[in-house]
Formats: structure tokens, sequence, C-alpha cells
């Protein structure tokens, strides 16, 4: 989250309620390993129905009126429907989800599968939310620690203990999953050099690819020291948890922390037992038994009232100068007699609902916009007559749109714009505007230039026929 979220969410605080709602949802989200999840015992997942977590948990937040003023959901779903052959720059599933509120494999293709799944997880999180009636009431309390989860220790039973590893990535890696398999081929010992003895008999019996926690140019490739948190608000526990973990691994997570808030016992009490996880090893084979152990822990401290009494852990290392190992982009040029802005290729006159509206303009490189937070690269507006002026309806943040920048012969580049009309759009007329920035050179200093251009006006209608 960058810090304008908390800036904005800071300056806008006020007294409140907190509502509890959850569901199930079917036929949005798959198990992306189904072999590795059989490698779990027959016992434990005879307690589930199904291979993945369905459970939607949705937090109403109110003012003391009762009057709505946000929501939080949890969905367990990748948050990856779009495949490594999409070149659009997107938010995908949890983004198209997020657009809908004022996994690969359940569409026909990757647009339609994140559409699908976005619209479905939004369609569940608004019925719930509008039926959350159990209000969130008792304290709040917070547990934190940083973490090396290079070198935790973990007690396996009563007499024997093992610890994790420096980070690694197993060739499983790079065999991929489900939805994808490894693309790239990685010649280990040409790269990356051989793992270290110790490394490679911590992670045993993982064959290593990539021993990234011995690889530190130009800066670490995986993380030693990490943080993790627990944040209980009455009933209430939300786990904070720094990586990616598989379905079994999220749930044993939930159900330690869960007991302990519960009856405050000890992990002690239970029996720990390293199963076989292949998403939850990245510190060695004991990766998950270090979390649960961790987890138990902040638990415990909250279960106790001592969360404040928690060390600290070791500060992680904070970097001042990152390296950027991409040259700038270079001068922007266009055809002669022409501007930045300028249509290229201009719209149709009438477009019905379900078409795709496209327009081409004379671009700079989208790269020399620097930060465009808050901004946009295009605009599709609609005219209104009752006050003469343009209300922008879609950004390139909306589902609707596509924005496609593509480089061409001696530094010209061109953009196009893409509206797919959407069913419920208005029939009346409608413009698009492409925005952007060019650079040119003023002796020795580069100079950035924005520029904006629009298209013809043209009409929407539900049919050709009037």
């Amino acid at each position: 989250m960058h810090h304008q979220s908390v800036d904005r969410a800071h300056r806008s605080i006020q007294p409140g309620r907190v509502f509890l709602s959850r569901g199930t949802l079917e036929d949005s989200s798959r198990n992306r390993s189904p072999q590795s999840y059989l490698n779990n015992p027959q016992e434990e997942r005879d307690r589930y129905e199904s291979n993945t977590d369905k459970q939607v948990v949705v937090l109403k937040l109110t003012d003391l009126d009762g009057d709505g003023v946000g929501m939080l959901s949890w969905f367990a779903v990748h948050a990856v429907s779009m495949m490594d052959t999409n070149r659009l720059v997107s938010s995908d599933n949890m983004g198209q989800l997020n657009s809908s509120c004022p996994e690969g494999g359940v569409g026909e293709d990757m647009f339609e599968s994140t559409q699908i799944i976005g619209h479905n997880i939004y369609q569940k999180a608004k019925e719930l939310y509008g039926r959350a009636d159990e209000e969130v009431t008792g304290a709040l309390q917070a547990a934190h620690q940083w973490v090396n989860m290079t070198n935790v220790t973990v007690q396996i039973n009563a007499t024997h203990t093992a610890r994790t590893c420096k980070a690694a990535l197993g060739h499983s890696f790079a065999a991929g999953t489900t939805d994808g398999g490894g693309a790239l081929n990685f010649t280990q010992d040409a790269l990356l050099g051989e793992p270290s003895n110790e490394t490679q008999e911590c992670h045993r019996p993982k064959p290593i690819l990539f021993n990234t926690g011995e690889m530190s140019w130009p800066v670490p490739w995986h993380p030693e020291v990490v943080d993790v948190q627990i944040l209980r608000i009455g009933q209430l526990a939300v786990v904070a948890v720094p990586g990616e973990m598989t379905t079994m691994a999220g749930r044993r997570v939930r159900e330690a922390v869960k007991q302990e808030l519960d009856s405050g016992r000890s992990l002690k009490d239970s029996v720990v037992i390293q199963r076989y996880e292949g998403a939850s090893t990245i510190y060695g084979p004991h990766t998950l038994s270090a979390y649960l152990q961790k987890y138990t822990h902040l638990a415990r401290a909250i279960a106790q009232g001592k969360e404040s009494e928690l060390e600290r852990g070791p500060d992680p290392p904070f970097f001042t100068r990152l390296p950027n190992l991409l040259p700038a982009a270079p001068v922007d040029k266009k055809p002669a007699n022409s501007s930045f802005g300028e249509v290229l290729l201009q719209v149709l006159p009438v477009y019905r609902v379900g078409d795709v509206v496209s327009v081409t303009f004379v671009a700079g490189n989208p790269r020399h916009s620097g930060d465009i937070r808050d901004q946009t690269f295009l605009t599709v507006e609609e005219f209104q007559n009752t006050t003469n002026t343009w209300e922008v309806i879609h950004t390139d943040a909306s589902w609707e749109t596509k924005f496609h920048w593509l480089k061409g012969s001696d530094q010209q580049s061109n953009a196009t714009v893409e509206w797919h009309i959407p069913p419920w759009a208005r029939p009346g007329s409608y413009r698009i505007r492409h925005s952007g920035h060019h650079k040119q050179m003023k002796g020795f200093r580069p100079l950035i230039t924005a520029y904006q251009g629009a298209s013809n006006m043209f009409s929407v209608a539900q049919t050709y026929y009037y």
C-alpha cells in the first residue's frame, strides 16, 4: 500500500462500527497443483470438501448511524488469471473485482477468466455486505515481529529440533503449475553457480535450481528478514503472511492461530508434524513449521495480553539506493507534418452496444509520463446535452478499455485506444481522449512535454437502425 492511501484514510478517520459476514463461493478458483495436494495425509484431506478454500469473509464498515463507508473482503484465489502471453498492464482478477465495486481456467480465455472470477467474487462480497449483521466487538490487539527466516529453530517433537535454511528455489519452480509451465531454459551452472554444500544439505531432498539465498547482486534475491503479524478485532483475527501459501498450509496456520486464541494453550500441547508442502519451502523443508511456530507465539501473546512484551526481532535491511538496470528511454519522434496526440486512424461515426471502438494516435513513450498515479493515459467521455460538457465515464483502469502502445521505427510510436462498449452503455454521443508525454533534447538536457489528443465525436446506439 502506498503512503497516499494511508494519508487519505487517516484524514477521513471517524468513529464507526464493524460487521462480519461469511459465505461460500463456487466455480471461481481451482487448485494449481492438485497432485501436490494429494500428498497431504488422507485423514487431513477428508476434513475438507474441496482442495481449495471456498470461504469468502467480508467486513462491513459503517459510521455510527449504520451508513456504509467501506468494506474489506477475503477470498483464497490466485490473483493471476492473466497468462504470460498478456502484454497489457493489468490489475488482474482482484483489480477487476475492485473496479466492479461502486485464476486462469474458468473462461474461454484469460480475459474472460479474469472477468468471471472478479465478477463472481464481487457478487458474493456484495451479497455478504448486504446481510452482514454479526457485529465485531471487543478489544483491538496487534502482535508483530521481524524474523530471520533463514535461521529459525523448529521444535519437531519433544526431543528433536531442526532449522530453516537460506532461501532457495527447487526445480519444480521452473516446471510451473497447471496454469502454465516454466517457459525459460534455466542453466544453473552457467548462470548462477552451485549452491553451497550447507544449503544443499539443509534443503534436502529438494534439488536446488536457484540458490537465491546466496545471491546478493545487485541486492539480495530473497529476503532473510521478514515480518509476521496478527491483528485481532474482537472475535476476528487477521493473520498477515509474508508470502504465498498452499491451501493446506493456510488452513494449518489458521487452525493453529484459532486454537491458541480460543483456548490459550501453547503449541506444545499439539503435535506439529512436518508434511509435504511444495509451495511453502523457500526456506527449506521446515518453512511451514517455522511459520506455524511464529504465528502460534504471536497468538499466545495476544491471548495472554502480552503482545507489548514481544521482542521486535532483527531489523530488516533498508536500501537507500536501489539500482536501475533499465536504460533511459530515447527521445520521441513523430511523422513529418504531424503532432503528438494527432489521430492516425479515426473512429467510425456510429457504433452499437457490443462493438469495439478503436482510435490510434501519434504517441510518446509511456515511460516519459513518469508517476501517473491518479492520472490516466485515456478517457472515454460522454457528451452531456444539459450542461454542454464532456463527462469521463471510463479511464485506463476500466475493464472496458485497453491501451496499446506500439514502438515503431526511427523512434516513432503510436498508441491505440480500444473501448469495448458494455451492454449498459447509454445511447448518446462520445469521444476518446489520449494523454501522454513526449521527450526531446534541448541541448544536453531532456525536455518532457505533455500532450493530448481526441477522436472525433461518435454515436452509440442499441442498434444501427433507427
